[in-house]
């Protein structure tokens, strides 16, 4: 199966049930998540998809990056606040 970027893939046609099917997910962290808990509640939601349907399956794939942080004085900061309250 080619590999795509597209956030939904599957099939080879429109009028048939594709035997796979990919989604692509991106979910931003906060600052206080982690690798572990975001993992953790992803496949929560899976779970909950396997106990619906047995024939449902899941390979998870995680890159998780720290977020971006900055402190709250510094010019970026105060500069896009500035820019978000005109």
């Amino acid at each position: 199966m080619k590999q795509s970027h597209r956030p939904i893939s599957g099939g080879d046609e429109l009028s048939t049930y594709p035997s796979t099917c990919t989604i692509s997910l991106e979910r931003r962290t906060l600052p206080d998540e982690n690798a572990d808990s975001t993992e953790a509640e992803l496949r929560s939601i899976l779970d909950e998809f396997s106990q619906a349907d047995p024939d449902f399956h899941a390979d998870v794939k995680i890159l998780v990056e720290p977020c971006f942080r900055s402190r709250p004085h510094t010019h970026v900061v105060t500069t896009l606040g500035d820019a978000f309250h005109r």
